[in-house]
């Protein structure tokens, strides 16, 4: 970890942090106190999130399970310089989001695997339930081939139920460009379902 803050440091970062109504602000300042320990609850709280937002960008568990590990451990290393203008959630997702565009641009360089879409076993006893995951999966097949702005919107919007303004923190933009890129993948994925229904 970083060298350990002053304490006006530390004061001004609380407080920002405060403004925030950030619910892992406490744990964030006992970790950068010295409680280095109080991290683990931290992890606890986000682990299972950060794995299934890397999940829909790698598509493979191992990886996914990787890129997790690797997000956590570069977020405790750099704790020191995490500001307090955004939730604690925000900043870590950023750092997730950055390593799995890394790993996938790294991927897509070696040309070795390729991304095939992930479809589980589903029982299905009813029509019911196979128009829902066949839906499911043109739902998710659709957003795999949106533009990687547009798909990054959605994954962390949809899936991991963040604010307009968390989605531009995380991807380094405004809100407005966070609401048009939306928008505009809504309007693809419309169009998708119209034309998979008229087949």
């Amino acid at each position: 970890m970083e060298a350990t803050l002053s304490p006006v440091k530390k004061l001004e970062l609380t407080v920002a942090r405060r403004s925030l109504s950030d619910p892992d602000a406490p744990v964030v300042d006992q970790v950068l106190g010295g409680d280095q320990a109080a991290f683990g609850g931290l992890v606890r709280r986000h682990q299972r999130g950060l794995f299934f937002l890397c999940l829909r960008y790698v598509r493979n568990e191992e990886d996914a399970a990787d890129l997790t590990q690797r997000a956590l451990l570069r977020s405790y290393e750099k704790l020191g310089s995490f500001d307090g203008r955004s939730a604690f959630r925000t900043w870590l997702y950023r750092i997730a989001v950055n390593l799995c565009l890394n790993a996938i641009r790294d991927r897509d360089r070696r040309a070795t695997v390729g991304l095939e879409p992930q479809t589980g076993a589903v029982p299905a006893s009813q029509d019911d339930d196979l128009d829902r995951c066949r839906r499911r999966d043109q739902l998710r097949e659709g957003v795999e081939h949106l533009p990687p702005k547009q798909r990054m919107t959605v994954i962390l919007r949809i899936y991991h139920e963040l604010s307009f303004s968390e989605v531009a923190e995380v991807m380094g933009g405004t809100v407005g460009s966070a609401k048009v890129n939306y928008h505009h993948a809504m309007k693809r994925l419309r169009r998708l379902h119209e034309q998979e229904a008229d087949r």
